[in-house]
């Protein structure tokens, strides 16, 4: 009877307790996304989620039960991974006996299974939780590991920046929706650049994807032709991002991409133009050659410049307040447009900025430090939000003479490599050492 009655108990405490490695990585995976400090904010937007078959009388979602569960530092290394399986903290063995995605709202995205040990999410769609702006900041490293996606949704609330690079195992994507997230470089591991390969493709080698879109990030860069190595069946949406004429001349005609699927309108590029100086003693060089069609948009939030030289592109500005160029895009076979927008300030002069342009002065036509060019144009000079320098870089400039840059109360390194400077020059300075690159 004694014997009989241990039994028992072993098998009950293995079947309540055995089940933290029957979990598919899946479920792992959702609960470091939901954990993460990173994201803390959309907990309570989970927390109170209730998918359809759950009772409102319940105490707990599936997301709470894994926040009472379990902690970060329990399931992840020091690098944010999950541990190995065997490492995985144990489960309750009643959470086996329910459907683990339905409670978390997932419930038409996995594959059908009665084996719950072997359920896998097929889709990533976060629509449902009605998620603040930008309150999703990071996703799990491992998030890879869910390889049945072939949706991702993750709109609205993303402010993501980058994908984690376990993103380049999910092959059998169909559907990816990154919209107004963060991004300011298209994502590495989607397509194909000098820094990885797209994996999105099935075994054959042919691509899976079918939508993606990335409208309304801040995407400044695009690889290079990109539209002719990169196939999507459907659409590609690149609307209201920061691409400059440059890069959608980067946009070709391709075999495998036709232009009328690509939503490329309304990139806006923000250009911020601090001076010390009027502002009309400035001009101003258009990033575009003189081919290029353009206007200046006028109504109650953008203002005229005060003079627009077409022959010479440039232009200069009466006074603070915002600009806008509308551009007529060249070499697309449909019509688009992007936006210039001029920001122009004007700041009282300090001493860092009054030390630089002596320094200028100096050293005649070989610094472009003056009060006549913005200094978001100043070459070599990285300045904090107020204006003060932090960082210059005068390597190779072919400089004989250095001024005092005591004042400099920022200042964190100057470069001034491979310039004919004397020591008697180098004394000048007044700064210590260690902030000199020789």
């Amino acid at each position: 009877m004694k014997y009989t009655l241990f039994v028992i108990i072993v098998l009950l405490t293995y079947t309540q307790s055995s089940y933290g490695q029957n979990k598919t990585k899946d479920y792992w995976v959702l609960v470091a996304f939901y954990l993460d400090p990173e994201n803390e904010e959309i907990r309570p937007y989970f927390d109170k989620y209730r998918s359809n078959g759950i009772s409102s009388k319940t105490t707990e979602n599936g997301w709470q039960e894994m926040g009472r569960l379990f902690k970060f530092k329990d399931i992840t290394d020091e690098n944010g991974f999950l541990k190995p399986m065997e490492e995985l903290p144990e489960v309750p063995g009643g959470i086996d006996n329910y459907d683990f995605v339905s409670k978390l709202g997932f419930r038409r995205y996995t594959n059908s299974t009665k084996d719950l040990s072997k359920q896998r999410v097929l889709k990533f769609n976060l629509s449902n939780f009605k998620l603040p702006p930008h309150s999703i900041k990071t996703l799990p490293q491992n998030f890879g590991d869910m390889d049945r996606l072939v949706m991702i949704n993750i709109f609205p609330g993303g402010g993501l920046t980058e994908l984690p690079q376990s993103f380049e195992q999910l092959k059998r994507l169909e559907f990816i929706n990154l919209r107004e997230n963060l991004f300011q470089r298209f994502p590495s591991q989607i397509t194909k650049n000098s820094y990885s390969e797209s994996v999105i493709k099935d075994d054959n080698g042919n691509s899976t994807l079918v939508y993606l879109n990335l409208s309304g990030n801040k995407i400044k860069y695009i690889p290079y032709d990109f539209f002719e190595d990169f196939y999507i069946r459907d659409e590609c949406v690149l609307d209201n991002n920061a691409l400059d004429i440059y890069e959608l001349k980067k946009i070709k005609p391709s075999q495998n991409l036709s232009l009328r699927r690509i939503n490329i309108s309304n990139q806006k590029v923000i250009k911020n133009l601090t001076f010390c100086n009027a502002l009309d003693t400035a001009l101003i060089a258009l990033p575009f050659d003189l081919s290029i069609q353009f206007d200046w948009i006028l109504d109650s939030n953008s203002k005229s410049p005060l003079s627009c030289d077409k022959e010479n592109n440039t232009v200069s500005f009466a006074e603070e307040g915002k600009y806008t160029c509308k551009v007529v895009v060249p070499d697309l076979k449909i019509k688009n447009y992007l936006y210039y927008e001029y920001r122009c300030k004007v700041i009282p002069i300090n001493k860092d900025i009054n030390a630089l342009e002596l320094m200028s002065l100096r050293n005649t036509g070989k610094l472009n430090w003056s009060q006549k060019i913005p200094l978001e144009h100043w070459e070599g000079v990285d300045f904090d939000e107020s204006f003060n320098a932090l960082t210059i870089d005068v390597s190779r400039k072919n400089l004989n003479f250095l001024v005092d840059l005591s004042k400099l109360k920022h200042l964190e390194k100057i470069n001034l490599t491979y310039n004919p400077l004397t020591t008697s020059q180098f004394k000048k300075l007044k700064i210590p050492t260690s902030k000199i690159i020789w």
